[in-house]
């Protein structure tokens, strides 16, 4: 297994090493192309990252905001009721719903909250809060649950009233934040609660969830600024890759024209060790030429020299015998 194992790992081995190797051919022969498309790849690849990036800041922060206006909600509330309700009533002050038939009379505190929901979602924002409940008062106009939303955060949030119920959607044609919590029912509100005349249920305890506090918090101005600002970071982005790969093309084409100018150099020695080897073999070859001429020479030299000494050597000879022969001539005459 261990010998298949390492076969195995020595081919993939090799398959990359080969990769690598064309991969580096690919370069040397089409740098540019092969930059531009690795630098879109890298641009697209960033911008896809980014824009995730982008999507869970924008989620992240609509929920920190969104928490933090329903905390701010809930404080306002508890020290509405602290501060003025409690103070108030027992001053003799009436705290009711219809607060604005009767002279001197203040709104209860789920009253109240729901005026603020109102003129908070007059503001630019679009902002919205709403105060809901499977039990809503009789007098309470949309007191109940609206949609599928509201409908799910009453049931989740009756299993699990110290979490949020989250959700990003449209609402009202507009990407929205929709972030619900529980609003638990407190001691100081039970009395009340539990008998008044018109109360749709008169056994509220403590802790239990009376209604649902929710707050809609518009995202697409948010979204448009973000995406604004991403789209100018690709513009840079795009530029600074522009201008790498127009300076890579100027680099490119200096080296290539050096290289090719340099080539034809090479070329050109080339040629010329060429002629200097047919040269110097020409010249090698006079030079075994004019030695073969001049060991003729010699050779001729020589058999001259032999031939001018067998010739001397019969001249003397003739010389001797003719001497020779003068004398016998000359003896015999005597």
């Amino acid at each position: 297994m261990k010998n298949k194992k390492s076969i195995g790992e020595w081919a993939l081995i090799q398959k990359f090493r080969l990769f690598i190797d064309k991969f580096l051919s690919l370069f040397e022969k089409r740098p540019i192309l092969l930059m531009t498309i690795i630098s879109i790849s890298g641009i697209v690849t960033i911008g896809f990252n980014m824009n995730q990036l982008t999507s869970r800041i924008i989620e992240t922060m609509a929920k920190g905001n969104a928490a933090l206006y329903s905390d701010t909600l809930k404080a306002f509330r508890t020290l509405y009721t602290r501060e003025v309700v409690e103070r108030l009533r027992s001053e003799g002050v009436e705290v009711t719903h219809d607060y604005q038939e009767k002279e001197g009379a203040i709104p209860l505190p789920a009253t109240f909250t729901m005026i603020l929901g109102k003129e908070v979602g007059n503001l630019p924002s679009g902002g919205k809060t709403r105060l809901y409940s499977e039990y809503p008062f009789p007098w309470t106009k949309d007191g109940g649950p609206r949609d599928d939303f509201e409908k799910k955060a009453l049931h989740f949030l009756k299993k699990n009233s110290e979490k949020p119920f989250i959700s990003i959607e449209k609402y009202g044609g507009r990407q929205s934040i929709r972030y619900a919590t529980a609003d638990i029912m407190r001691p100081s509100c039970i009395h009340c609660h539990n008998t008044h005349p018109q109360t749709p249920k008169n056994d509220w305890k403590k802790g239990d969830v009376r209604g649902i506090l929710e707050v809609i918090h518009p995202l697409d101005n948010f979204i448009i600024e973000t995406r604004a600002g991403l789209k100018q970071t690709f513009l840079l982005m795009g530029t600074i890759t522009c201008s790498g790969l127009a300076l890579l093309f100027l680099l490119t084409g200096r080296l290539r024209k050096r290289r090719m100018e340099l080539e034809d150099a090479l070329r050109l020695t080339e040629e010329e060790h060429i002629k200097t080897e047919s040269a110097l073999k020409n010249a090698e070859a006079s030079r075994a030429e004019t030695e073969k001429a001049l060991k003729q020479n010699e050779e001729s030299r020589k058999e001259l020299e032999r031939t001018n000494k067998f010739m001397v050597g019969r001249e003397l000879k003739m010389m001797e015998l003719k001497k020779e022969n003068k004398f016998l001539k000359t003896s015999l005459g005597k």
